[in-house]
């Protein structure tokens, strides 16, 4: 593991404090978010704060929201800091002692009675923060359920956490991956059955507006292939190594820029040509997709949409979602 030094901290925010005051509108204030990723991020307490300190100090006229994923082991030792911070914490957390057990310290040791402490502790001791400031992260595994997940974190903590696949990307072995991966077709199908009609509706009727503000909007929205987000357009994630990636979830693999001593160098028509190319690759099969306008899949987070002969898993043609719903009025 490698720690992120301050000076391309500095350098990253120099960057982006310049940035956000000036696409700042006059007598409008700006909400400019922080996030800290690991590793364990609380590891690295000393360059956190140094951090926040800096962006107090210069960046005036700037709302700073923080957040950070943690595994929560360390949460007693500066949670009066990250109280008083007022930082929104994405605990990881797969459900029970059992569900949780792939997680362990490098000693082999299980994180789960740690964390499950510091977790009541702030239950107990906090319940306002911990409402409306921690929320959960879990990966679906072989040791746990989707149902045993839901029913473990509205018991424990009465919320309900997101739930993820764990990505190729993310480990080393891809054996290791295939047998840490729960065989869930089954329940992917059961999640899907209550879908299918709002789906229909939302995709097909014209009907469907996510807020009351899209009744006036009559902008064209040109709709790219996947749910692959525009490189800058939501997040950008800052490695240790001082590689700029589109967010944690990517590979350290698929780099955007690099931060410099001085400033961040980013090669913009390498970026734009490989988005394309990999858009291009993916087109036909999204244009006969019906969950093409609401799709998830990001072929930045799986190895496998970059081999050259390949069939996206999610794919669904419009026909089998006719089938599904007449299936699901039957019932």
């Amino acid at each position: 593991s490698q720690n992120m030094d301050w000076s391309t901290a500095k350098t990253v925010l120099d960057f982006y404090i310049r940035k956000w005051k000036k696409e700042r509108p006059k007598n409008f204030k700006k909400f400019c978010y922080i996030g800290f990723y690991g590793g364990e991020p609380l590891l690295n307490m000393q360059l956190i704060k140094k951090i926040i300190s800096y962006t107090e100090e210069h960046g005036e006229d700037l709302d700073f929201c923080y957040s950070m994923t943690t595994n929560g082991t360390l949460l007693h030792k500066h949670l009066e800091y990250l109280i008083d911070k007022q930082f929104i914490l994405s605990v990881s957390m797969d459900g029970s002692r059992e569900m949780n057990s792939y997680r362990v310290y490098n000693t082999g040791k299980g994180v789960y009675d740690d964390l499950f402490a510091n977790l009541k502790e702030i239950q107990t001791k906090y319940p306002d923060y911990f409402e409306e400031k921690i929320e959960f992260l879990s990966v679906a595994n072989s040791r746990n359920t989707n149902e045993g997940i839901m029913s473990f974190f509205n018991k424990e903590f009465g919320k309900s956490p997101e739930i993820h696949q764990l990505q190729s990307t993310m480990v080393a072995n891809y054996d290791n991956w295939i047998s840490m991966c729960r065989k869930n077709e089954n329940i992917k199908k059961e999640d899907r059955n209550d879908q299918y009609l709002s789906d229909y509706v939302n995709l097909f009727s014209g009907n469907f507006y996510n807020h009351y503000r899209s009744l006036l909007d009559n902008l064209t929205i040109v709709k790219t292939p996947t749910g692959t987000c525009m490189p800058f357009s939501h997040r950008i994630f800052i490695t240790a190594r001082k590689d700029m990636i589109a967010c944690e979830r990517v590979g350290f693999e698929r780099t955007l820029g690099r931060v410099t001593d001085e400033d961040i160098e980013v090669d913009f028509e390498s970026i734009a040509t490989f988005y394309n190319n990999m858009f291009n690759k993916f087109k036909a099969q999204c244009e006969n997709c019906y969950i093409k306008e609401s799709c998830e899949v990001c072929f930045l987070t799986d190895g496998q949409y970059f081999e050259k002969d390949f069939r996206c898993e999610d794919f669904y043609p419009v026909g089998h979602l006719k089938k599904c719903i007449v299936e699901s009025l039957k019932t």
